[in-house]
């Protein structure tokens, strides 16, 4: 999570060294092809780098005071609607005009991006976080399993 979050930043960052590009974080960009088109502003995948950041380094810090992070079925599900909702508001445009073939997919442009989504799904995501670092049990062996292992 930390790996890839902070790559994301950097990949932005050395666009804007290399060649000036974004202008301003609200600057739009086609994140992915597969499986639909996805594009959103710059500062959407930015935000989502940074829970990934915050998440992972307080998750790492409180596996290191050996606490066990477990995921309720309650915050599972929340994550999830939260990962959903941010998907959403990428993939809008391509889903409203779904089904279609490859070539009307390649044609579409995109519109004005979906705020409210977005930030539902990220504000789900950032509470399971915040959830998840308040509620994590203390074991007092070092030896415990790992968290990524207890998702």
């Amino acid at each position: 999570m930390i790996a890839f979050g902070v790559w994301d930043i950097f990949y932005y960052l050395w666009l804007k060294v290399f060649i000036g590009w974004p202008k301003t974080l609200l600057d739009p960009d086609l994140l992915f092809l597969f499986p639909l088109p996805w594009w959103g502003p710059i500062i959407a995948p930015l935000l989502i780098s940074l829970l990934m950041i915050i998440g992972g380094t307080l998750a790492g810090i409180r596996n290191d005071q050996g606490y066990v992070i477990r995921f309720r079925i309650t915050e599972k599900i929340a994550l999830l609607a939260g990962i959903l909702a941010m998907l959403y508001a990428f993939m809008q445009d391509a889903i409203s005009i779904l089904p279609t073939d490859a070539n009307l997919l390649s044609q579409l442009k995109p519109s004005q991006f979906n705020w409210q989504v977005f930030l539902v799904g990220l504000f789900l995501s950032g509470f399971v976080v915040w959830r998840i670092m308040r509620t994590t049990s203390y074991v007092s062996n070092k030896n415990s399993k790992s968290f990524f292992l207890i998702l």
